[in-house]
């Protein structure tokens, strides 16, 4: 039944968007209306959102359901001309999308891989902005940040098995990039990189070899005793 449901909702959706650009295609809908079409996907979005919120099985219909809103909210706003809209009018988008996956996660918590796409596109969705508004300065290290904290929080959220250790490692080092793509830090990690190399070379260099021979031979198979045999039966 839940299959049967999902096929549906999507033909309906498919449909409706087909009838749509053939009407307009063929003139019977004229171009340029922005709201109406803001108002489509606004439909979509509601649909998608109301089949999410109706059983927790239709967790994937936060994914388009909020796309779907971050569209209607980007034309809608493009078209009345919101102040600002223009440089963060993306950013919206890729933030939706985010939010979208986090609303998976919330939904059914055994899906946490939901959190790496969602964390990832709210971070794209600063970046964005930060590039709009002429500050690419920052772009590398709020990158850096939001993905280390994303990790983070993957760590820090208890799985089935307990706290995930794996994260750690991906956090721990885009939070340090984060640090050494700043201003103070870049000349640090000029200074870090070629210290590294020099450590690694003074360690090449002074490691004992192990004996070549040594590390071909095989170690010798332990053997068992051989167990006594019985005496041969002597029929009489």
């Amino acid at each position: 039944m839940r299959g049967i449901q999902t096929r549906v909702l999507w033909g309906v959706l498919l449909i409706a968007g087909g009838v749509l650009f053939l009407l307009q295609n063929l003139g019977i809908v004229p171009q340029g209306l922005e709201l109406f079409w803001a108002l489509v996907f606004a439909l979509a979005a509601v649909l998608f959102l109301i089949a999410f919120f109706a059983q927790a099985e239709n967790w994937w219909a936060a994914i388009p359901g909020f796309a779907f809103l971050g569209l209607a909210g980007v034309i809608a706003s493009g078209r009345l001309a919101l102040p600002g809209w223009a440089q963060w009018g993306g950013s919206f988008f890729l933030g939706m999308l985010g939010l979208g996956f986090f609303a998976v996660f919330l939904r059914q918590p055994r899906h946490w891989w939901a959190i790496i796409p969602g964390g990832s596109l709210l971070t794209t969705a600063v970046v964005a902005g930060l590039g709009e508004t002429g500050r690419d300065d920052l772009s590398g290290p709020v990158l850096f940040f939001g993905l280390g904290l994303t990790f983070a929080l993957l760590a820090l959220l208890p799985g089935p098995s307990g706290r995930r250790r794996w994260p750690l490692i991906p956090a721990i080092s885009l939070l340090a990039l984060a640090l050494l793509t700043l201003g103070p830090g870049q000349r640090l990690a000029s200074m870090a990189w070629p210290a590294i190399l020099i450590l690694i070379g003074i360690y090449l260099l002074v490691r004992r070899p192990r004996s070549r021979s040594a590390s071909l031979t095989p170690p010798k198979p332990e053997t068992e005793p051989e167990k006594p045999r019985d005496p041969p039966a002597v029929n009489p």
